[in-house]
């Protein structure tokens, strides 16, 4: 895998979380911008998003908050 997307609800709240929990697991921080961070291991990355505002309170859309994206990297998947 090459990395995984989740849109949250409360940024802050959860990167309070996730620095606590992820650098315990091998994870180092490896991007920060102004409504999302990542942490990396290895080849491969977790990105946390703040969910937009209009998608918050919807039943499903794909940016709402929760599992957005997962990506294999090249090679990883036999056929």
């Amino acid at each position: 895998m090459n990395h995984i997307e989740i849109y949250v609800s409360h940024l802050i709240k959860s990167r309070e979380f996730y620095d606590f929990l992820l650098p315990k697991l091998g994870y180092r921080l490896y991007q920060e911008w102004s409504v999302g961070f990542s942490y990396r291991k290895d080849e491969h990355y977790i990105v946390f998003v703040q969910v937009v505002e209009k998608y918050a309170s919807l039943p499903y859309h794909r940016c709402h908050v929760g599992l957005n994206q997962t990506e294999a990297a090249e090679g990883m998947l036999s056929v």
